[in-house]
C-alpha cells in the first residue's frame, strides 16, 4: 500500500499472528522477494503510484508463483475484483475498511492455500526423484558404462544449469538420469 498510515495500523493488527513485512513501493516490495525468505501471503492495495495491484501481483506471480495473492482495496468494482481473479490470479478481493476477524481469516485460509501447493509440490519432486534414482542404481547394475554416464551427465547438466541460474534444477538431474534409459 503507498500509504503508510495503512501500512501500520496493518502490522499492528497482524503482528501477534504473523511476521509481517510492509513496503510502499512496488518496486522495493518486488525487490524484496528476492532478497528476503518465501513469502507465503502477499498483499496489494489496487490503487498504487507507478503500477496498480493487479500488475503488481501478476509480477509476484511471474517471480514466486507458488506465493498466495490477495488485494485488500477501498476502490472496488466488479471490473476490479473480475481482472485481479483473472488476470491477476487473486485468491482473496477484500474490501477496505476489512474487520480484523475477516482478515485474519482470509489470511490464514492463503496460508493454508500456499502450504498445500508447496506441499504437493515438495512431495511430487521427492516421490518422482526417488523413483528415478532407483533406476538409475538398477542401471549401474546392469550397465555399469551406463551409469557413469550418467553420472557424467548429471555433473554437465548440474554446471550448466548453475551457471545460467536456472532454478528447476531437479527437473534436470532428473532429465539427466533418465537420459540413458530407454
Amino acid at each position: 500500500d503507498d500509504e503508510p498510515n495503512i501500512l501500520s495500523s496493518l502490522k499492528r493488527q497482524l503482528r501477534g499472528y504473523y511476521d509481517v513485512y510492509t513496503e510502499n513501493d512496488p518496486e522495493k516490495a518486488l525487490a524484496d522477494l528476492k532478497t528476503k525468505k518465501p513469502f507465503s501471503v502477499v498483499i496489494s492495495d489496487y490503487k498504487m503510484p507507478q503500477m496498480n495491484g493487479i500488475e503488481f501481483l501478476k509480477e509476484v506471480k511471474s517471480r514466486n508463483p507458488e506465493t498466495t495473492r490477495m488485494i485488500l482495496t477501498g476502490y472496488a468494482d466488479l471490473d476490479n475484483a473480475i481482472m485481479a481473479v483473472n488476470d491477476g490470479h487473486v485468491f482473496r478481493f477484500l474490501t477496505k475498511p476489512c474487520e480484523k476477524d475477516v482478515l485474519l481469516k482470509n489470511i490464514k485460509e492463503a496460508a493454508n492455500q500456499y502450504e498445500l501447493v508447496t506441499s504437493k509440490r515438495v512431495l511430487l519432486e521427492q516421490t518422482l526423484k526417488g523413483s528415478v534414482e532407483l533406476l538409475t542404481e538398477i542401471t549401474s547394475l546392469v550397465n555399469p558404462q551406463a551409469s557413469e554416464r550418467i553420472s557424467r551427465i548429471r555433473r554437465y547438466v548440474k554446471y550448466l544449469a548453475q551457471k545460467k541460474n536456472i532454478k528447476a534444477l531437479w527437473q534436470l538431474d532428473i532429465a539427466a538420469m533418465l537420459s540413458q534409459l530407454g
